[in-house]
């Protein structure tokens, strides 16, 4: 994640010294000198957060790294507050003509002069704290990303959590019996060329087992005259690749592997590897697949001597075996959780023991079913937890209590290691441009449904999407969110007629890992009746349920990026005013919202970049609400909200107003003003009715960059403004 926020840092930095008139004399020669020193620790990010990893993974040590990289993190953190903060104050600054400019501008002179020294002073500081972390990190020898490993594995955790799977006998298998059948079938038979079966699947599934199951099978062993097994992991060196399969296809034949593949080099390999294969039928697996384009490293060596030899390959991602059909018959088996019949079956057998003595009791069955819920038909989770609760008492009590701190457990109960271990490494090994993407489902309670054009405007109003006219940022985050899913990290709950993806949503497991790391990195929290004085250092907050004054008097939203309300619990039938201030079901956001308005200090020093208020119980939005010159993002709703005060035109910089289903008739003509908005949708729809549509008045076709326009009154007038619109989609 540090490399995320260094990035991230770096691209904010970026556009900004490319703007003569937002940056003034000093403070852009130390902008630039931190985005040099940025840019320089950058390069040894990629090996520092994988030795963070480990450390966290295997536990142990002084988790020295882990604390470097948490510091380098912060101060990333820091620089993106500093630039907000001075944007800010920067837009805050006033304009006009006449005498009252004069008096403005003098006034303005003063301000500059004050914000330019704070702003150096603060960027001095954070200089040189980034110095003193580089001389740290030095000591620890991180390579630059520029420089090669020897051995190849830079970035694989080292415990192999799959060889337990490779050996599980027949009854502890569930669910894969027809699977093994089918693909036992498929490469016994048919084609006479060389082909490949991959099976695909989010980690935990049961890849490895299935494949294990095909590889020791009797009847394949006397179809295939020779078989080879090859973990590979997320990254190996070639030749030592092409080793290891010539070593394993020796081994199956009893033969020792010849001395002088040590000394080999890849064309070497790849010839004595193919001679070795010329009459033979084989037969080789390729287990735990992550790089991409992993193919055209083995495929030159297989030979294809049209004797109906199989490759299987095992990986998480989609676009693996998407790249095998570049040159090979590929047959994809996408592996999906167990039926909930068969995932009863495993839990009752791991958590009671076999037959007779593995039913589960009458008082403990709800429970059980709730616990096996949480395992959402992982083959490893429930074998994890059902494992751990064989060594429980079958007491309600200690069971309820295992359920609740499940999550917690996950990184520091030896029996969920391996489980915690599978299903991080599939966000350890997100670029970092991903790894934000993936965090943002941490800010959605569980089990959360996820609209996917939603999420996409987030990410964009966060700045996680590169600006990008072609193809747009719309585009750009779409090929996020799919790239997410081909890795089997997200999973798509519902698609469109074309086929794209409309409703998404993480594993509960995969939720709560999530969870620890928004945590952590303090990326962004759930709130569910915490004392909001926990959330200082929080950057994204969602609430769940209302919190008293007194908590909410003592909360520091300086740091706040965004503010969300969960919009997936059951709605509120309780409906409160903005202008109240009793604490009632849902209305911490309203409190929130009108404390920024009422307190100057607050809405002016709070750079919220999205205020999402879907589904809260608002009817009012304040006036304050145009102080909050970053907002990005605004969204009221689902609300019973009726006008948009007049000062929404201070906010310059936001892209999305979704106002669909509120009470809003007609939008002030400020709205004119908001330049960069590519999303405006205001409308109310009930069965009865139809849909109700807003009133625009003249002007709003100088919003030049809007994609997105529904639903308005269309007079002549209107008409021509939309004429204007020449990026509307």
């Amino acid at each position: 994640m540090a490399e995320a926020a260094v990035n991230f840092a770096i691209e904010t930095l970026g556009p900004l010294l490319v703007e003569e008139i937002r940056l003034w004399g000093g403070v852009r020669k130390e902008v630039q000198s931190i985005k040099s020193e940025l840019e320089s620790l950058r390069s040894f990010l990629k090996e520092a957060d994988a030795r963070a990893a480990v450390e966290e993974l295997e536990g142990g040590g002084e988790e020295s790294v882990r604390i470097w990289v948490k510091q380098l993190r912060d101060e990333a953190y820091r620089i993106e507050d500093v630039i907000d903060e001075y944007t800010l104050m920067v837009a805050k600054l006033p304009h006009g003509s006449g005498l009252v400019s004069v008096l403005h501008r003098i006034s303005r002179s003063i301000k500059k002069l004050k914000l330019r020294r704070g702003v150096a002073t603060e960027i001095q500081d954070i200089k040189s704290t980034l110095a003193d972390i580089k001389r740290r990190g030095e000591s620890y020898g991180f390579r630059s990303i520029d420089e090669p490993s020897s051995s190849g594995t830079r970035n694989v955790i080292p415990h192999d959590s799959r060889v337990g799977s490779f050996f599980v006998e027949d009854d502890e298998v569930v669910g894969i019996e027809s699977i093994k059948d089918k693909l036992i079938d498929l490469m016994g038979n048919g084609r006479s060329e060389r082909s490949v079966v991959a099976v695909v699947g989010e980690g935990g599934l049961g890849k490895t087992t299935l494949a294990g199951k095909l590889f020791n099978n009797d009847g394949l062993k006397t179809h295939f005259s020779s078989q080879a097994w090859v973990t590979v992991g997320k990254e190996y060196n070639k030749n030592d690749l092409l080793r290891t399969v010539i070593k394993e296809f020796h081994s199956f034949s009893g033969q020792p592997t010849p001395v002088q593949t040590h000394d080999m080099e890849e064309k070497e390999l790849i010839n004595a590897l193919r001679d070795h294969l010329k009459d033979k039928t084989y037969m080789v697996v390729f287990d735990d697949v992550w790089k991409i384009d992993f193919w055209g490293d083995a495929e030159d060596a297989l030979l294809d001597n049209k004797q109906s030899s199989r490759i299987i390959v095992t990986t998480r991602h989609m676009n693996v075996a998407k790249f095998c059909k570049t040159s090979s018959p590929v047959h994809v088996h996408e592996l999906e959780t167990l039926h909930p019949n068969e995932a009863w079956k495993l839990f009752c057998r791991k958590a009671f023991g076999p037959s007779p003595g593995g039913s589960c009791p009458s008082e403990l069955r709800e429970l059980s079913q709730d616990i096996l819920a949480k395992c959402g038909g992982l083959p490893l989770a429930i074998v994890a937890v059902g494992g751990l609760l064989s060594t429980k008492n079958r007491v309600v009590s200690e069971w309820k209590k295992l359920f609740d701190r499940l999550g917690s457990m996950l990184g520091s109960d030896p029996h969920l290691k391996d489980c915690n271990r599978v299903l991080s490494e599939g966000y350890y090994d997100l670029p970092h441009h991903l790894k934000s993407c993936l965090l943002y489902f941490g800010l959605f309670p569980e089990s959360c449904k996820i609209n996917c054009a939603r999420l996409i405007r987030l990410w964009i109003a966060e700045g996680f999407v590169q600006y990008s006219k072609r193809p747009t940022s719309e585009q750009v985050a779409e090929e996020y969110l799919n790239e997410l899913v081909d890795r089997s990290l997200v999973q798509v709950s519902e698609r469109d007629i074309s086929g794209r993806a409309r409703i998404c949503q993480v594993h509960d497991l995969m939720h709560e890992i999530i969870i620890r790391k928004t945590e952590e990195f303090g990326f962004g929290r759930v709130l569910n009746g915490e004392d909001l004085s926990r959330c200082s250092k929080t950057r994204r907050i969602t609430m769940q349920r209302s919190i008293d004054d007194e908590a909410l008097s003592i909360a520091n939203f300086k740091l706040m990026k965004v503010l969300m309300r969960d919009s997936c619990s059951p709605r509120s039938t309780t409906r409160i005013s903005a202008r109240s201030t009793s604490p009632r079901p849902g209305g911490l956001l309203v409190m929130l919202l009108l404390q920024m308005s009422l307190h100057k200090q607050i809405s002016q020093s709070t750079p919220v970049k999205v205020l999402d208020l879907e589904d809260a119980p608002v009817d009012y939005l304040p006036e304050g609400v145009g102080n909050l010159f970053n907002l990005h993002y605004l969204s009221v709703k689902n609300t019973k909200v009726k006008i948009i005060p007049k000062s929404i035109g201070n906010l310059l910089g936001l892209e999305t107003l979704d106002l669909k289903n509120t009470l809003v008739r007609e939008l002030p003509v400020e709205i004119r003003n908001l330049k960069r908005l590519r999303y405006l949708m205001v409308y109310q729809y009930n069965y009865t009715a139809g849909f109700a549509a807003a009133k625009l008045h003249e002007g709003f076709g100088s919003l030049t960059n809007l994609q997105k326009l529904c639903i308005i009154e269309a007079d002549s007038e209107a008409l021509k403004e939309l004429m204007k619109l020449r990026q509307l989609r």
